[in-house]
């Protein structure tokens, strides 16, 4: 039988990930177990054919470090048992590119891409050692030939002719929607860890931050079963989540990790990053001499395209007041001083180096005035900027978070990944990502 050449035209680009994998019994080496290969193990243990060293390896099925009738034997007795068998529960699959876990049941399925976090439902079928993958509809097939070498792996091999190998990982499907992706900072008494996580696998370095450990997971309600390299048994612990931030882990042991984003916090010539979003705030400001010297051009190729499909729409946006430098900040912020004294205007303008429009990534649309506020523009604008990277800054009832008054006008890019996070949260960025906006004390 041969594999079915369908094109996945609505596949993602890696759904067969795939490994250089050698299969015990595979003498022929095509990544399938079958009848050819116990004949030719056939002609090795009769002396009607001289295997090379790496086929005698392959063919001692038995692993008695001999090749003669009883690797055969074995080899018959696993193809039969094997014939019909349908994967069931969660495995792992390792691939020359990326690791995936897999969930079957029954005939239909997922998969979660280990280091994106992708995942595909799918349908599928197994016959006479094939297994056909569907994902919806007919140009979304997929075929693999499946080989066992026990009840816990299998290898399928897809029609390029690659191989992905499979392990058994557990019972219970994995609960996606408890997912602990992310970076964080676990603390306890012990002392403070740091834990990298995607999917379902991760590693943490050990208190002193030197050594790192790696590990898979799996939840189950509210307990996270943890297989740490090198350690024969895994490790237990009950989740208390607060929110969708904060969790905290209760080990088998007693001990309790609070767990809290670990932001990547950094600064470059002057300029603070947080998980590589640029910061410009009460509390961290930007250098005088910081001059991208006017919008971005990644910026302004999101706006266009913004007020182009808001105009499409019969909305009328267009830009108020874009790009400072540090000068024009200066005057501006000096002026509103004198008019209404320093306390109310750090309410609504920022101190020169402390406002977004000199980083090049903020403008002000339509009107920078009160009157904006519930108008067809402001609605939209609150509703849709996300989707070309920006985020209203300052939102209604987080004045004494941002450090600023409500301004539906003002608006930030921090691209289309991050507002759309952003967002969905709720929340404003300095909650997003747990920073102050606070004016150092004169």
């Amino acid at each position: 039988m041969s594999l079915i050449a369908v094109p996945l035209l609505l596949l993602p680009q890696n759904f067969s990930a795939y490994a250089d994998v050698c299969i015990i019994g595979d003498v022929n080496e095509d990544k399938v177990l079958s009848i050819s290969d116990v004949l030719m193990i056939k002609n090795f243990a009769s002396g009607q054919q001289k295997p090379t060293v790496r086929q005698s390896s392959l063919a001692d099925v038995n692993g008695d470090g001999r090749v003669n009738e009883n690797d055969v034997s074995a080899l018959e007795r696993q193809l039969k048992h094997f014939s019909d068998s349908v994967p069931k529960g969660c495995y792992i699959s390792c691939g020359d590119s990326e690791t995936r876990y897999f969930w079957f049941d029954e005939n239909h399925g997922n998969f979660i891409i280990k280091d994106t976090g992708f995942g595909l439902n799918f349908n599928f079928s197994c016959s006479c050692g094939e297994i056909t993958f569907n994902t919806g509809s007919a140009r979304n097939v997929e075929k693999a030939y499946i080989s066992w070498s026990d009840d816990r792996h299998f290898v399928l091999k897809w029609k390029s002719g690659k191989a992905e190998c499979f392990r058994y990982f557990g019972e219970n499907q994995p609960d996606y929607g408890q997912l602990i992706t992310g970076h964080w900072r676990a603390e306890s008494d012990s002392g403070t860890r740091h834990f990298s996580i995607n999917g379902l696998s991760g590693f943490f370095s050990d208190m002193n931050g030197g050594k790192s450990v790696n590990f898979d997971y799996k939840t189950d309600g509210n307990i996270i079963t943890f297989n740490m390299d090198g350690e024969k048994y895994p490790l237990s612990a009950v989740v208390t989540r607060d929110d969708d931030k904060h969790f905290t882990l209760e080990w088998s042991d007693g001990t309790v990790e609070k767990f809290s984003p670990d932001n990547d916090f950094r600064i470059i010539d002057g300029v603070t990053y947080i998980n590589g979003i640029l910061i410009a705030n009460k509390t961290y400001a930007l250098p005088p001499d910081y001059d991208p010297g006017g919008l971005l051009p990644e910026v302004q190729k999101d706006l266009d395209k913004m007020f182009e499909d808001a105009e499409k729409e019969g909305i009328s946006l267009w830009e108020f007041s874009g790009y400072r430098n540090y000068q024009d900040q200066k005057e501006i912020y000096e002026n509103y001083k004198a008019m209404y004294g320093q306390e109310k205007a750090d309410t609504f303008s920022s101190r020169p180096g402390y406002s977004e429009h000199q980083t090049g990534m903020t403008l002000d649309v339509n009107c920078a005035d009160d009157s904006f506020d519930g108008t067809p523009e402001a609605i939209w604008l609150a509703e849709n900027c996300y989707k070309y990277g920006f985020i209203i800054r300052y939102p209604k009832g987080k004045q004494y978070i941002t450090g600023y008054k409500y301004e539906p006008w003002h608006i930030r890019w921090i691209g289309r990944e991050n507002a759309e996070k952003v967002y969905k949260s709720g929340l404003c960025l300095e909650e997003y990502l747990e920073i102050d906006s606070v004016y150092p004390e004169e």
